[in-house]
């Protein structure tokens, strides 16, 4: 039988129905009445002047490298709550039902992934994008230098939870990050190009 992608479908009704309601702000709109949208385009760099600065590139890297300690647990943590789990049983059958309480678990400790976003957001906002990044990558070394002496569930969910917290906080930051650097005029096109970290 054929198989309905039915959170495909989900994603593209609810998608195209929100586009659908965004339009443009008229022409010399700023927000309050005050000049700081318009202010906020000047100084903005193209695209292009953004490829010749070597901010783009440390922020590249800088992306990169929180999306590959977070990319190790999102591939890797149901195997590794599994086989914790399923310490001393033999069954095959036993383990693979213990499969499913491992992506339940995972699927628990996945939401840390949307709320490290808006934490780590916040914290850039009151104490600047370079200490949030600084803490972010400080925490997920302690993390990851604890994690091979956690031999329970709780601790090891415990960890992944933060590591995930991180890994969503640089999704949460990098966008004002690069702002700060290179403008709003062309935040779409420049982030692109800094987003490609995580491919």
């Amino acid at each position: 039988p054929a198989v309905v992608p039915v959170s495909g479908v989900i994603v593209a009704s609810v998608g195209a129905a929100a586009a659908s309601l965004l339009k443009n702000p008229p022409a010399g709109y700023t927000v309050g009445g005050s000049v700081a949208a318009t202010a906020s385009h000047q100084g903005s760099y193209t695209p292009a002047q953004v490829l010749r600065t070597p901010q783009f590139y440390l922020l590249w890297l800088m992306l990169f490298i929180n999306v590959v300690a977070g990319i190790l647990i999102v591939s890797n943590a149901v195997p590794i709550i599994r086989e914790l789990i399923s310490k001393g049983v033999t069954d095959p059958d036993a383990i693979k039902a213990l499969t499913g309480t491992a992506i339940s678990a995972y699927a628990f400790v996945a939401v840390f992934n949307g709320l490290g976003r808006f934490f780590w957001g916040a914290v850039s906002d009151r104490v600047g994008r370079n200490m949030t990044y600084a803490f972010i990558y400080g925490v997920q070394a302690i993390i990851f230098f604890l994690l091979p002496n956690f031999h329970s569930v709780a601790l090891v969910l415990f960890a992944f939870a933060i590591i995930l917290a991180c890994y969503g906080g640089g999704f949460g930051t990098m966008p004002s990050f690069n702002a700060d650097y290179f403008g709003t005029r062309y935040l779409g096109q420049n982030y692109g190009y800094i987003i490609t970290a995580w491919g």
